[in-house]
């Protein structure tokens, strides 16, 4: 099993820096492109990420639920294919509506073949390894958004951007379909059988006390991820906006994956030993505080450098927050299904997130997109700690009404 876990880390690895590559952070390069050329808005070339993660976030609770029946190797595998004939669709857009057909198809098989399914895998197979291998996966996953922006940025030069979707396309058919196919484990970790009758990671939230955290889970994730998802994508024109030359707001702007990663090292070796819900409030107390300098020095190339390093590094430790949370609060055996379940109200909250963003930056300017940011960084932080004031509350209510021990 140990050789099973470390091939499934490896392999899902490469495929979610990939995947995630190849579809949700094309826009950030080649949506004005794309619009100039099918002559319709830059606020809708960025909504195909709209449809995308709307898509995925309404299919999630049934799909987790199908990845906990019947394992996630060839449902992944069927994700990847349908990843690259929807990119390649992409590749042939020429209007609005063919553009928004491709990104229906990139969302559909976006939620068999990226986060719910990889996350999955893991729980499925590492056991009590889950959570530190959840975090190693992100390690590497962390710097997918910059290889993109660099790789993408080079081959649109050469191909063109219909080439670069054509290329994209035969790389997820060929390659990651392949590898979660004929690769990816598909055996199941098992608790040895002297502790068959204690489930592995059953979860820290009781049944009875669910659909309360739930509520405060939903809203905390959702709203971290709001920023980290609607700010990643316009990164980029926020940084000119503020001042920025564009040579130096590129530079500032591909960094944010490998700052990201820093974070997520920083989860592996030092808040390993937290619960996900404090990792968490430490991260988006980070987040609300780096937007600071962007509100009142971002002209500046050390306020502009101190709002990036911040902000990264809190959007990489919410990333692993919102990986492990599931698990801490719910346990493995139906991960899939609750990580659906939370990844509804997540993806709407994301599929809106770039369009709100660059709609604020369009009409209001850098600081009106900044000040959505930060409200939006404060619900998070509220929330988590809600989460652990409610968790740690119920732990001594239920040790107060357990019985004591008979002597």
């Amino acid at each position: 099993m140990p050789s099973a876990i470390t091939r499934a880390t490896a392999i899902l690895a490469i495929t979610q820096v990939t995947g995630w590559g190849t579809s949700y952070y094309l826009p950030g390069i080649m949506g004005r492109d794309i619009a100039r050329e099918l002559n319709f808005s830059t606020e809708f070339a960025f909504a195909g990420i709209t449809i995308m993660v709307i898509t995925s976030g309404v299919l999630s609770p049934r799909i987790g639920k199908l990845f906990d029946e019947r394992g996630t190797p060839a449902l992944m595998a069927m994700g990847s294919v349908g990843m690259g004939l929807s990119i390649a669709l992409l590749g042939f857009a020429t209007g609005a509506l063919s553009y928004a057909l491709a990104w229906l198809g990139i969302g559909i098989s976006s939620t068999f073949c990226l986060s719910l399914g990889s996350m999955t895998s893991i729980a499925q197979i590492a056991g009590p390894e889950a959570r530190k291998r959840m975090g190693i996966l992100m390690l590497f996953t962390g710097v997918g958004g910059s290889l993109s922006w660099m790789l993408t940025a080079h081959l649109e030069a050469s191909l063109g951007w219909r080439g670069v979707c054509f290329f994209y396309a035969g790389v997820n058919i060929l390659f990651c379909g392949a590898l979660h196919y004929f690769v990816l484990p598909r055996e199941r970790y098992r608790a040895p059988a002297e502790s068959a009758t204690m489930p592995v990671h059953a979860g820290a939230i009781p049944e009875k006390r669910r659909v309360d955290i739930f509520v405060w889970l939903s809203l905390g994730l959702t709203s971290a991820g709001f920023v980290s998802w609607g700010s990643t994508l316009n990164i980029l024109d926020w940084l000119t906006a503020l001042g920025q030359p564009a040579g130096f707001a590129l530079t500032l702007a591909s960094s944010v994956g490998f700052v990201q990663v820093s974070a997520r090292w920083f989860d592996f070796f030092v808040a390993r030993h937290m619960s996900p819900p404090v990792v968490g409030l430490i991260g988006a107390a980070i987040m609300f505080v780096g937007f600071v300098p962007a509100l009142f020095a971002g002209h500046v190339a050390a306020g502009a450098i101190a709002f990036i390093g911040l902000y990264a590094f809190a959007s990489g430790s919410l990333a692993v927050t919102r990986a492990t949370i599931p698990l801490w609060a719910f346990g493995s055996g139906q991960y899939g299904s609750h990580a659906g379940r939370l990844a509804f109200f997540q993806n709407c909250a994301y599929g809106i997130a770039p369009v709100i963003f660059a709609f604020a930056l369009d009409r209001g300017g850098p600081k009106m997109a900044i000040g959505v940011a930060m409200v939006a960084a404060a619900i998070a932080l509220a929330s988590l700690a809600v989460v652990i004031i409610k968790a740690r509350r119920w732990r001594v209510e239920d040790r107060l009404a357990s019985p004591p021990p008979i002597p």
